[in-house]
């Protein structure tokens, strides 16, 4: 959490909390997220958002979710189910198209017929491609990671669950570690026209050490890019057979949510017209080549070339549109909402670059003078409003026994570690 702090200089203007930080060279003795932002320091002593007191979905600063998306697929089906939703397993065969139209879909137990159809049968685009096969604009020219090998671990012997997702540069491309409640969820995102999937999944086992050697590996393809046409006719494609970006940032599950809203809002009318059909393609396009960028900017911004990936990163800034342009100025300014506004992310604004920007040593050269005083007690006042939180919340472990009303480890509450 971010926080929106400004200070008046002597009533002419007004510095934010991020410019503060600059200008008095707080990076000379800490990272970016430990100055500004207050759920690092519960993040660090693994505390979670939450007081005993917290309502469900509120904590005491913004939060997300590792899911088991096994049991979430479940859920969300058995919620279906209980709403009236016809549930059917079968293989479509075929995808039968009139005059530019879906007219029916022969599948293993028949011929289905519908006025309208949701394409979600993943990277294959099954449907969405029976209408418009020439249907695709990847980004693996700036996001070369296009296969994954995953490994699941249990925890060793007091270990608990840490808080926070945990993502590691490893030579041609980056690991996940995600912890649940029962298992840790591991996997190496990667270049696979640099790395076999043989190397990959060794390399991974390494990184992890001995907790993992006795696990399975699961390997994974990943078509990295977009639809521009995620709506044809009476087909509308929706997660992964609309698109995808590699999980750095975790943007699938965002993804579909955005797609199934803007599709609410354009489904609306008796008869459904191109202008609408026009409006959801755009803004669509616009969301994946927004999320497109942010993921670039994580990649670009790297010191590391020990491997052909990495430097290859390094010049991404350049295959994609605005952003080389971008960094030039926000080496001579602050980045602020205007400069990403006109955009379609729902996700990622100026804060969110700020932590990517500042975090990796890209920081504006500001010239204003701020008072050495107001500086140092802004960021007291930050070190005491996380001090307090801490106080008040409960640790991560303590919050999930209470979630799932008994113990769930032996291991001691490592706030007091």
């Amino acid at each position: 959490m971010n926080i929106s702090i400004r200070l008046n200089n002597n009533g002419k203007y007004a510095i934010d909390i991020s410019s503060e930080w600059v200008m008095g060279q707080h990076f000379n003795h800490q990272r970016y997220d430990q100055g500004v932002c207050l759920s690092s320091l519960l993040a660090e002593k693994s505390a979670s958002p939450k007081t005993p007191m917290s309502r469900p979905y509120q904590g005491v600063v913004p939060y997300g979710y590792h899911l088991d998306a096994t049991l979430l697929g479940q859920f969300l089906r058995k919620k279906g189910l209980e709403a009236g939703i016809t549930y059917q397993v079968a293989t479509v065969t075929n995808v039968n198209v009139e005059d530019g139209e879906i007219s029916s879909l022969q599948t293993s137990e028949g011929v289905h017929q519908a006025d309208f159809y949701i394409d979600c049968s993943g990277f294959s685009g099954k449907l969405i491609d029976a209408l418009q096969p020439d249907n695709w604009e990847s980004f693996t020219d700036v996001l070369p990671c296009n296969k994954a090998v995953a490994i699941q671990r249990d925890y060793a012997p007091g270990e608990t669950p840490r808080p926070f997702t945990t993502s590691t540069a490893l030579s041609h491309g980056w690991a996940w570690q995600i912890d649940l409640v029962n298992r840790q969820g591991n996997g190496y995102v990667y270049d696979g026209n640099r790395l076999s999937a043989e190397q990959a999944e060794a390399e991974l086992r390494e990184f992890l050490g001995d907790e993992a050697a006795t696990r399975s590996a699961l390997h994974l393809d990943m078509k990295v890019g977009f639809r521009p046409q995620s709506w044809v006719g009476n087909c509308v494609a929706i997660g992964l057979s609309s698109g995808f970006i590699e999980p750095l940032e975790s943007t699938g599950l965002h993804l579909i949510n955005v797609a199934a809203r803007l599709f609410a809002t354009h489904f609306s009318a008796a008869n459904i017209s191109d202008s609408v059909r026009r409006s959801f393609n755009r803004q669509m396009r616009g969301v994946y080549e927004d999320l497109k960028q942010f993921i670039v900017l994580h990649y670009c911004l790297t010191d590391r070339d020990d491997t052909d990936f990495w430097r290859q990163a390094q010049a991404s800034a350049e295959g994609c549109e605005g952003l080389a342009e971008k960094l030039t100025l926000w080496k001579h300014k602050v980045c602020e909402f205007m400069d990403l506004s006109g955009g379609y992310s729902t996700t990622f604004n100026d804060e969110n670059y700020r932590y990517i920007l500042y975090g990796m040593g890209h920081l504006p050269a500001l010239h204003l003078q701020p008072s050495s005083t107001q500086n140092q007690s802004l960021f007291d006042q930050v070190n005491h409003m996380a001090a307090n939180l801490l106080l008040q919340t409960q640790s991560h472990l303590a919050y999930l026994q209470h979630l799932h009303g008994k113990p769930l480890f032996s291991a001691k509450d490592t706030r007091s570690q």
